[in-house]
């Protein structure tokens, strides 16, 4: 095990005891502010670079326990609509579901937890075994194929005929698809705790998708088609709402370690993101030992450089979405440590629903990790160790006086020890309260916080 210095033992005693000893702390709540993309960092209006981290959670299912994820320390809900609960019958929008979903991101917003509004697809209809589309916005005539629901489904003519039919428009099915978004966007703009709207998941490119699976990637795909129906979609939410952040994603078959060339989208606001997935077909027993990903390494390596790295060259705020464990805590440990690793800090946990979580404290334990919440000042490092013995989240700033907020979730209290060293000396104060720590330091003063494992 590595050895801590003794100034950071001490500095750990002293957080350590500012900390609540009760069993259930006080949860405290951050505000709720308009968030912004710099190009670089998801800013508040004080200027702290802000991280995002949350749950996935379906619009569909009971409202969710705000109180409960806010008690992990989370902000982020990614709440995921379909377009055939918005549009059940064509031009006909459900008002009590969107007025349902309204009342969820303000409950959420209540309890200083930012909302972005996906629409969910699986496989584009429930008639192959998925979710996402309405039964009107069906056009394959092809019979659908058995496959469990599983991702094989992809692969079956119909599914197939069916992504080339809505990137093509047929009947103009697209065109629809754009619109069920601006009336999305009607009812939820202006709503202080939106984030913004995540486009379409899992973009499927239909019979393309064999020229995708490379390594280059697939940019007749990517810079015609995707491009093309993301711009279209983008175009009409911001006839509406002209400031709430925008992520697209990329082809699955990048999710698989494949190239991609999504993006940059002509934004005006230039207010946007990559939500991307990192998946392995292997399944849980040849993930290989604690920590090594075994077979799926390599694949869950390359897809995370490869997706990140894209973010970063077309200038959008990357966010990894759809991470689920299955049973397996150490699968989702080991993306969030990779994700860390490549500079990817906002993150959306898929539990099946919060309530799943809560009764799976084994990963609930490794999705409540301490993180950055907002760094108040100019941010030199942002490192994520995940050494197997000694985890540590650290951050070195430049304080430009404000207050630097380090989310401590109580599921893992008492596992963690934090220290503090402030040059000038005595130019920092730390308090704690419930589950956050606050780091107050002078303007100019140099900032070095840790966190790590009490193992």
């Amino acid at each position: 095990m590595k050895r801590r210095s003794g100034m950071f033992v001490a500095l750990a005693a002293v957080i350590g005891s500012l900390l609540p000893a009760a069993a259930s702390p006080p949860v405290v709540l951050p505000m709720i502010q308009p968030l912004h993309w710099d190009g670089s960092a998801l800013r508040d209006p004080a200027g702290r670079e802000v991280t995002l981290r949350g749950l996935e959670v379906a619009a569909a299912e009971s409202a969710p326990d705000a109180d409960r994820i806010a008690s992990w320390g989370f902000n982020l809900v990614r709440l995921g609509l379909t377009w055939r609960e918005v549009e059940p019958a064509r031009g006909r929008y459900d008002r009590t579901y969107l007025a349902a979903v309204k009342s969820i991101v303000h409950t959420l917003a209540s309890r200083g937890i930012y909302t972005l509004i996906h629409f969910r697809q699986d496989l584009y209809h429930e008639r192959y075994g998925g979710e996402g589309a309405p039964d009107w916005a069906v056009g394959s005539p092809l019979p659908p194929v058995d496959t469990g629901g599983g991702p094989a489904g992809y692969l079956t003519p119909a599914v197939t005929n069916e992504y080339d039919l809505f990137w093509g428009n047929a009947s103009g099915v697209r065109d629809a698809y754009a619109d069920a978004w601006m009336r999305v966007a009607a009812e939820l703009s202006g709503e202080p705790g939106v984030l913004g709207y995540d486009l379409f998941g899992a973009p499927w490119p239909g019979s393309q998708w064999p020229s995708c699976t490379s390594s280059a990637g697939c940019p007749a795909f990517d810079d015609v088609i995707l491009d093309r129906f993301y711009r279209q979609v983008l175009g009409g939410i911001r006839t509406i709402d002209a400031d709430a952040m925008i992520y697209v994603s990329p082809a699955i078959p990048a999710s698989l370690g494949a190239g991609t060339w999504v993006g940059p989208v002509d934004d005006p606001s230039a207010s946007t993101g990559l939500s991307f997935r990192v998946t392995c077909p292997a399944r849980p027993p040849d993930h290989g030992p604690a920590g090594s990903g075994g077979a799926c390494g390599p694949i869950e390596s390359r897809a995370m450089r490869v997706q990140s790295g894209r973010a970063r060259a077309v200038g959008a705020h990357p966010m990894l979405s759809g991470v689920a464990a299955n049973g397996d805590p150490a699968s989702a440990e080991r993306l969030f440590d990779l994700a860390e690793v490549h500079g990817v800090y906002s993150f959306a946990y898929d539990a099946g629903g919060e309530a799943s979580l809560a009764a799976d404290h084994a990963t609930l334990k490794v999705v409540a990790r301490p993180y950055a919440q907002s760094v108040a000042g100019t941010l030199f490092e942002q490192d994520w160790m995940p050494d197997e013995m000694l985890r540590t989240l650290r951050l070195v700033y430049r304080a430009n006086g404000g207050d630097t907020v380090v989310v401590w979730p109580r599921a893992i209290q008492g596992e963690y020890g934090a220290g503090v060293v402030c040059n000038p000396p005595g130019h920092c104060s730390v308090t704690a309260a419930g589950d956050r720590i606050v780091v107050h330091a002078a303007a100019g003063a140099h900032v070095i916080f840790s966190a790590s494992r009490l193992d």
